[in-house]
C-alpha cells in the first residue's frame, strides 16, 4: 500500500511544471538563449561603431599643394626651363587650340614674323600668293586684321619709330602702317627681298636682296634706298647689333648649299661699308640673331646642325652648339636670355642658354618652323610653321606672360562632418582682364561655380583632393590644391545611407532573436496534460490498461503434456515518464 502511494505521487509530480528538474533546465536554456541574443546584438551595434569611425577617418592630411609650376623656394613661382607650346593658331581658321597641335588644309605659309610693342600685335608675313597678311593680337593669339598686299611676301620688319611695317614683296619692299593696316609705300630695290633688320640708332632699314651679294639701305624718313652693300657671299640672313652699331650678315660662296664656305659679315651701319668677315666653314648660316646682354652673335648652320656664336668684341668664333636637324631661324627672349632655334626638318625648337651655351629644352611645334619672334609684352614666343601654316605660342614657364598666381587656397574649415559646411577661398591676382575660377575633386554635394569663395555642404565621408583653376581672359590659368577631410560617416555613403543602414541592421537582429527564442520554446515545451486513470478492478499492482503488456499470441498447437495450474501474471514494467 505504501508503495502504491509514493508512485502515485512521483507519477503526479511529473505533471506539474516549475517543480522538476526538468522544468528547471528548460528555463535556464531559455534565459541563456535570450541572453546570448542580446549580446550578438550589442556586438553587432558596437561593430557598426567602429565601422562607422574606420569609415570616416581621413586618408590623407590636409596640405596644401600648388601644381603652377614650383621653382626651388616658392611654389607659385614659374620653373626655368619648362619650354613648351602653350596654343596653336591656325591662320587659315583662325582658331585657337591649346597645346602643340597640327591642322590640315590650311594654305598660309608663314615665312617671317615682327613684333608691334606699342599694339600688341604680331605681324605674319606670308608667302602662300594670296598677298593677305595676318595680324595677330598677343592679347587674345587671334587674327584682328589682315593687310592685302597684291603678292606673297618673304620678310618683314617693325619700325618703333615709325610704328610702320616694312614688307619684303615681289621686286619691292612695301611700307605699312601699323596702325591702319593701309600701304603708306612700295619702295624698289631691283631684286627679290629677303629678310630684313631695323636700325633704331638711324632710323634704317637693311634689306638682303636675294641671289645676289647685296644688302639695300632704306632711310625710313624718306622711304628710299639710300646705299647698296656688297658683302661678298650670297646672303642669307641678318641682325643688327645695336650693341656696336653694326650688321652682321651671313651669307655662302654659292647660292644653292652645301657650298665650300660659309662666312659672316660685319657691316658698320656709321659708313654702310664692310668691316670684317668671320669664316663659320662649309656650314651653310642661315638666319642671325643677336644677344645685348652678352654681346654675341648666333648664326644657325643649316647642314652641320649647330648653332654657332660669336663675340661681338672680337669678331671671332666662340663656340658651337649641336642643336635639332636643320636650324634654320632664330629669335632671342630678353626675358630668360636665351636663344629659340627653329629645327625645320626636326620640327622642334631648340632653347640655348647664353650663360651656358647649351641646350636646355627642345619642346616639339608645328610642321617645317622657319620663323621665330620674341613677344616682349606677354613673354611669349612664336614660332611660324610653314606645312600648315600655324603660328606655335610657346611660353617658357608653361603659361602666355604675365598669367594668374594663386597667393593662397584652402578650405575653412579643413575638417567638417557630413552635412556641415566648409568654405573653399582662393586668392589670386595677375593675369588680363577679369579671372573665372572653377574646382575639380569636390565631394558630393558640392558643385563647382565661377567665385573666389566656394560654399561646400558635403554628403559623404572621406579625404578630398581639392583643385582650384584661376583663368584670365587670354586663357591662362594658374591652379592650386588642398585637402579637405569628411567626417560622421560611412566613407561612400551619405548620411541618409548610413541611417537606413543602422535601421535595416537592428531589424535583422530583433527577427533573429525572435525566431531563436520562438525555437526554443517550441523544442522544449511540457507533453500535454494525461486524463484522470480509470477505477482499477484489479490488485493494487495492476498496471493501467494503457500501460498493461500486450495479450500472449494464441498456441499454434496444444502442448504435449496435460494443462497445469496457471502461470502467474509478468511483473509490471517500471514506469517511465
Amino acid at each position: 500500500m505504501m508503495e502504491h502511494t509514493s508512485t502515485s505521487q512521483a507519477l503526479h509530480a511529473t505533471n506539474l511544471p516549475g517543480r522538476t528538474s526538468t522544468g528547471r533546465v528548460r528555463e535556464g536554456r531559455s534565459c541563456t538563449v535570450l541572453r546570448q541574443g542580446v549580446v550578438l546584438f550589442l556586438t553587432f551595434v558596437a561593430l557598426s561603431a567602429g565601422w562607422v569611425v574606420l569609415g570616416s577617418t581621413p586618408l590623407s592630411g590636409g596640405t596644401i599643394v600648388r601644381s603652377h609650376a614650383a621653382s626651388t623656394s616658392d611654389a607659385l613661382r614659374p620653373r626655368a626651363n619648362s619650354w613648351g607650346v602653350v596654343d596653336t593658331l591656325d591662320l587659315c581658321n583662325n582658331t585657337l587650340k591649346p597645346g602643340n597641335w597640327i591642322p590640315s588644309g590650311c594654305t598660309a605659309v608663314p615665312d617671317d614674323l615682327a613684333y608691334d610693342p606699342a599694339q600688341g600685335d604680331i605681324f605674319e608675313a606670308d608667302e602662300n600668293g594670296s598677298g593677305l597678311m595676318s595680324v595677330v593680337s598677343d592679347t587674345t593669339n587671334h587674327v584682328t586684321s589682315t593687310v592685302s598686299l597684291g603678292r606673297s611676301a618673304s620678310g618683314v620688319a617693325f619700325d618703333t619709330a615709325k610704328g610702320e611695317y616694312f614688307v619684303g614683296v615681289g621686286l619691292n619692299v612695301m611700307v605699312v602702317n601699323a596702325a591702319t593696316g593701309s600701304v603708306v609705300r612700295s619702295i624698289p630695290i631691283g631684286n627679290p627681298p629677303g629678310f630684313l633688320a631695323y636700325d633704331p640708332g638711324k632710323g634704317e632699314v637693311f634689306v638682303l636682296q636675294q641671289a645676289t651679294y647685296n644688302v639695300s639701305v632704306i632711310s625710313d624718313a624718306t622711304n628710299t634706298v639710300t646705299a647698296t652693300v656688297d658683302v661678298g657671299t650670297y646672303v642669307q640672313g641678318l641682325a643688327y647689333d645695336s650693341g656696336k652699331s653694326e650688321l652682321f650678315v651671313s651669307g655662302s660662296s654659292c647660292q644653292t648649299p652645301p657650298c665650300s664656305a660659309g662666312s659672316v659679315s660685319v657691316v658698320s651701319d656709321a659708313t654702310n661699308a664692310l668691316v670684317s668677315t668671320i669664316s663659320v666653314g662649309p656650314n651653310a648660316p642661315q638666319e642671325v640673331a643677336y644677344d645685348p646682354g652678352k654681346g654675341e652673335v648666333f648664326v644657325a648652320e643649316d647642314i652641320s646642325n649647330n648653332v654657332t656664336v660669336i663675340s661681338d668684341t672680337t669678331n671671332r668664333v666662340m663656340t658651337s652648339v649641336a642643336v635639332g636637324v636643320s636650324p634654320m631661324a632664330l629669335g632671342f627672349d630678353a626675358a630668360t636670355s636665351e636663344v629659340i632655334v627653329a629645327n625645320w626638318v626636326g620640327n622642334d625648337v631648340s632653347v640655348i642658354s647664353d650663360a651656358t651655351n647649351a641646350v636646355v629644352a627642345t619642346p616639339p611645334v608645328g610642321t617645317e618652323p622657319n620663323a621665330v619672334r620674341y613677344d616682349a609684352g606677354t613673354g611669349a614666343v612664336y614660332v611660324g610653321n610653314q606645312e600648315y601654316g600655324t603660328l606655335s605660342i610657346l611660353s617658357p614657364n608653361g603659361s602666355l606672360g604675365n598669367g594668374p598666381v594663386i597667393a593662397s587656397f584652402g578650405a575653412s574649415p579643413a575638417t567638417v562632418s557630413v552635412g556641415g559646411t566648409t568654405t573653399l577661398s582662393v586668392s589670386a591676382s595677375g593675369g588680363s582682364g577679369a579671372l573665372s575660377y572653377s574646382y575639380t575633386g569636390l565631394p558630393p554635394g558640392c558643385t563647382s561655380s565661377n567665385t573666389a569663395s566656394l560654399s561646400c555642404t558635403p554628403s559623404t565621408a572621406g579625404a578630398y583632393s581639392i583643385t582650384v583653376y584661376a583663368t584670365d581672359s587670354k586663357g591662362q590659368s594658374a591652379t592650386a590644391s588642398t585637402s579637405l577631410t569628411v567626417t560622421g560617416g560611412i566613407a561612400g555613403l551619405g548620411s541618409a545611407g548610413v541611417y537606413i543602414l543602422a535601421g535595416v541592421a537592428i531589424v535583422v537582429v530583433a527577427l533573429v532573436v525572435v525566431l531563436l527564442l520562438w525555437r526554443v520554446r517550441a523544442r522544449h515545451a511540457p507533453p500535454p496534460a494525461t486524463s484522470a486513470l480509470p477505477p482499477s478492478t484489479s490488485s493494487p499492482m495492476t498496471p493501467p490498461p494503457s500501460l498493461a503488456p500486450p495479450p500472449p499470441s494464441p498456441a499454434v498447437a496444444p502442448p504435449p503434456f496435460p494443462p497445469g495450474p496457471p502461470a502467474p501474471p509478468p511483473p509490471p514494467p517500471p514506469y517511465r515518464p
